[in-house]
């Protein structure tokens, strides 16, 4: 018993080390002014750039791993367009 307890803090211990899903914010003064915005043709006045701003490429990311297992998020943090909107996805 008490080997299949340690067994289990250790693998436990292990994927924690191991894995890991935390986007660092890729502009935060933008999503800052796009949080105090008031109104939603504020927050579109932010993002002018059709091409740049509102094109998230999964491909490019650093996370990007075509092999089963990876994940990029899109999410207030790497897409700010997604900030106020409701959008996320992985």
């Amino acid at each position: 018993m008490l080997t299949q307890t340690l067994l289990m803090t250790l693998l436990s211990l292990l994927l924690a080390n191991s894995v890991s899903a935390v986007d660092v914010t890729s502009n935060p003064d933008l999503i800052s002014k796009l949080i105090t915005a008031n109104s939603q043709l504020d927050r579109l006045a932010l993002l002018p750039d059709d091409a740049k701003d509102w094109h998230f490429d999964f491909t490019v990311q650093k996370n990007y791993n075509f092999a089963p297992g990876g994940v990029v998020n899109m999410n207030a943090a790497t897409f700010p367009a997604a900030k106020g909107n409701g959008m996320t996805c992985e």
